[in-house]
């Protein structure tokens, strides 16, 4: 179980980047553990009645529908901070009990939001060049776009790593296109430099090259498992494990006894 302290922790991250309902959910996750949504709603929503006494409100408490909380839990299912199970059917005594999802946070995967600047410090320091690119600025906006999107599939990294490089490559075009000239300046460097920006203005040539920059980074941080697949949702969840109690050792006997 974890402590109150890393409840209270993991609460004000998700608060913070996610939303006040999604800490409502987190809390009632990390409190009573795996729960089917049924179960969820019930405990989010006696959380939120506890919360309103606590406060002495005379209004009436806030109550959390259930497409509220769906919506919540979509959105941190997205971000890995809740895993989700597949309880199969059942046969029992009084019949079959259908097969029903489970929700169960992840306290490790919360915690760990606060380290996202140190995470992206290292994929700079630690990526290798392949000519093609800064494959440390490619890398480390794959990242940047997985930690604030969460599970995204290939085509959509792409995508969202490509457009944020153009537009910082236009961005760039435009501020040196509105820097004023220097004096003295070489008219051949000139010439040079205007033809260089318009080769950066080509949006096929360009998307065409940071695709493969993005291909090439994506694989290496594949290999070096700093990304992974995200798993299914429709696992079963796992069995606790059991741990046998250890023995008490006895003390060696003392001397003369």
């Amino acid at each position: 179980m974890p402590s109150v302290h890393q409840v209270q922790l993991a609460c004000k991250v998700v608060h913070e980047h996610f939303g006040s309902l999604t800490e409502v959910v987190v809390l009632a996750l990390l409190k009573k553990g795996r729960q089917s949504l049924p179960e969820l709603l019930g405990a989010c929503n006696a959380s939120l009645a506890a919360a309103s006494r606590l406060l002495g409100s005379q209004q009436q408490h806030q109550q959390l529908s259930r497409q509220q909380l769906k919506q919540a839990l979509l959105v941190l299912i997205q971000q890995n901070c809740v895993r989700t199970f597949l309880q199969p059917a059942e046969v029992r005594v009084t019949g079959v009990r259908p097969a029903v999802y489970l929700y169960e946070a992840d306290l490790v995967q919360i915690l760990q939001v606060i380290r996202r600047p140190k995470f992206l410090q290292h994929i700079r320091d630690d990526t290798p060049s392949n000519g093609a690119a800064a494959a440390a600025d490619v890398s480390s906006v794959i990242i940047e776009v997985l930690l604030e999107h969460g599970r995204l599939r290939f085509d959509q990294i792409r995508n969202a790593v490509v457009s944020r490089l153009t537009q910082d490559d236009a961005a760039a075009t435009a501020a040196a296109a509105a820097a004023p000239q220097q004096d003295g300046a070489d008219p051949m460097q000139q010439d040079a430099q205007q033809q260089g920006q318009q080769q950066l203005a080509l949006p096929g040539s360009k998307a065409a090259e940071y695709g493969e920059a993005v291909r090439w980074s994506f694989v290496q941080l594949l290999q070096e498992h700093y990304i992974e697949r995200a798993p299914p949702c429709n696992l079963p969840p796992p069995q606790p494990v059991s741990v046998a109690p250890k023995k008490a050792k006895k003390a060696a006997p003392k001397p003369g006894e």
